[in-house]
């Protein structure tokens, strides 16, 4: 938020904070020509008050199943309880698959991790568990890579940044592509570079490498294009 509050004054755009809770409430009125931008849910909110429809999750888009590198698969949370009741169950990634932030994505090594409050037919995705020794997220703005960031493992362990720009032509020639996204690759402990997840632009979080001009020019080209899908 630092960031664009920098990127946004330096392009005079007028800034209104407002409180989490009284928009998750609808109870901010919003111009129609507004830009919001916060946490997930926030920004879902104002995008239901605006009429703009809320875009499909695709963490693991279809056209770069063949860069994921592990077995990623559809299920349910029932899922997710029944495989920690096996005997000796190996740690297992797990996600939301439909309604985003439900829980937060990550490594679940025993059942105590588990939440009670998840119904059991919430879908997920499962994964097998990669070892990844580093990991990196570009972001793109219109098929171009505006910055790249490392947010895990040493810095010298880089990814195969070719892989990274097929993954943005294959998106492209599948129709998967967006105005503006972010998407994470890291090394495999063979030497592979591997899909991690493709992020929505509409709101990602940085690791502050990215420059406040660049971070605000991804945030308004993603809402741009959001805008433009308003009913």
């Amino acid at each position: 938020m630092s960031l664009l509050r920098s990127g946004f004054e330096d392009l005079a755009w007028q800034i209104h904070a407002f409180k989490r809770k009284l928009m998750l409430a609808g109870k901010i009125s919003l111009p129609r020509d507004a830009l919001v931008a916060g946490e997930v849910e926030v920004v879902l909110a104002a995008m239901q008050q605006l009429g703009i429809p809320i875009p499909p999750l695709q963490d693991y888009p279809s056209s770069l199943s063949s860069l994921l590198h592990r077995k990623v698969w559809r299920c349910e949370y029932a899922d997710l309880r029944r495989h920690f009741k096996s005997p000796h169950p190996a740690p297992i990634f797990a996600k939301p698959s439909v309604r985003r932030k439900l829980f937060r994505g990550r490594v679940f090594s025993n059942a105590s991790q588990l939440d009670r409050s998840v119904p059991d037919s919430t879908p997920i995705l499962l994964s097998l568990v990669a070892p990844f020794i580093s990991e990196f997220r570009f972001y793109v703005i219109r098929s171009r890579v505006i910055c790249c960031e490392n947010y895990d493992g040493d810095p010298r362990d880089m990814v195969d940044e070719s892989i990274a720009r097929d993954a943005i032509a294959m998106l492209d020639a599948a129709g998967q592509s967006l105005w503006a996204y972010a998407i994470d690759f890291g090394l495999l402990r063979t030497g592979d570079t591997a899909l991690v997840e493709m992020n929505d632009g509409f709101s990602v979080g940085t690791y502050r490498e990215i420059s406040a001009k660049d971070y605000t020019n991804f945030t308004i080209t993603r809402w741009s294009e959001l805008l433009a899908t308003r009913i």
